[in-house]
């Protein structure tokens, strides 16, 4: 049995230049920009998404257990704050 977990995680930087500059760092993986972007890794993916209603971007990650969707989580939060 194989079970999917899930985390999400709130950072406060994050603009359309941020979303273009995620996009060509991962140009290797399959990417969606419909309502954020969202990255589909082999094993895992990330949505990040800018609230509609606070000046925060929302990081959603599911992976095989807690503490992969966790580590992705963190990855994404340094590398966003490494390209803003």
């Amino acid at each position: 049995q194989c079970l999917l977990q899930r985390t999400s995680r709130n950072l406060a930087i994050w603009d359309r230049r941020s979303e273009t500059k995620m996009e060509k760092e991962y140009l290797n993986e399959e990417i969606s920009t419909v309502d954020g972007v969202k990255i589909d890794f082999e094993k895992n993916w990330v949505h990040l998404r800018k609230s509609n209603t606070e000046p925060i971007i929302r990081i959603y990650t599911e992976a095989f257990s807690q503490e992969e969707a966790d580590q992705l989580g963190d990855q994404m939060i340094e590398k966003i704050k490494s390209l803003v």
